[in-house]
């Protein structure tokens, strides 16, 4: 499956996110880890997390398989003198075991689209020795939200592929015996606000690849969806996050 932050664009977007940037550091922050903790952080991204927790004195392993991220992670490590941060460049389920070790805390952060998440906790489990914090998202999300009336006739399936929630993620935990907490993030959301309605239609042709001739859809909806503030135009995130957690008491070995 391809990776939509291979597009140095993409990346570099995301990288710029003021938004994005102070939630990572005020997770990163909530954890109160000690320094010389070993974490774990699949999916790392530009270092949303890692940069955080390092400058926090954490010894970082970042699993992340875009190459543009891991450029940008490399170099806001060196821009920082950051030096203990590892990179290994594979998705979760392709990392080699030999080059994982035994972790305090192992995180992944809005990276969970692992095809058989039953075998990656299994493989988380088998490298922490305390406790696995996955962030996810709780009902249909912003994005898909904006698809489905974007592009479905009223009583149209629009053929939108919708991901697994943390529902579906807790009770493939269950049926494992594995008894996780969830704890909603009320305090995470990823609002934007742009200088024009015409910089908003730019924006978000960009993110749903719409065609010119499909725009006048899209400036309908957004019409609707944004709310003006001053010379502002809002776009509202009505995501839900969450964070499932557990303690991993011993390793666990396959059957």
């Amino acid at each position: 499956m391809g990776n939509q932050y291979d597009s140095r664009e993409a990346s570099e977007a995301y990288d710029r996110s003021e938004k994005i940037r102070k939630d990572g550091i005020a997770r990163a922050e909530s954890m109160s880890l000690a320094p010389g903790t070993k974490v774990l952080d699949i999916g790392s991204g530009p270092g949303v997390l890692a940069l955080p927790l390092a400058r926090l004195g954490c010894r970082v392993t970042a699993v992340e398989p875009s190459g543009e991220m891991r450029r940008l992670l490399r170099q806001h490590l060196e821009e920082e003198n950051l030096q203990d941060v590892k990179i290994l460049p594979y998705t979760w389920e392709e990392v080699p075991e030999e080059e994982l070790e035994d972790y305090d805390r192992i995180v992944a952060s809005y990276s969970l689209y692992m095809e058989d998440f039953g075998a990656a906790v299994r493989k988380m489990n088998r490298h922490s020795k305390g406790k696995v914090e996955l962030y996810w998202f709780a009902g249909e999300t912003s994005w898909e939200r904006d698809r489905r009336l974007l592009f479905c006739e009223p009583g149209k399936d629009s053929g939108e592929k919708v991901g697994r929630k943390i529902d579906t993620l807790y009770q493939i935990l269950y049926d494992m015996g594995i008894y996780a907490d969830i704890t909603m993030l009320t305090d995470t959301s990823f609002d934007r606000e742009y200088d024009s309605f015409r910089a908003a239609v730019e924006d978000m042709q960009k993110r749903y690849k719409i065609t010119d001739a499909e725009l006048p859809v899209l400036e309908r909806y957004l019409e609707s969806r944004l709310k003006k503030q001053g010379n502002l135009w809002y776009y509202r995130d009505l995501t839900h996050y969450a964070k499932l957690s557990w303690n991993v008491p011993e390793r666990e070995e396959e059957a």
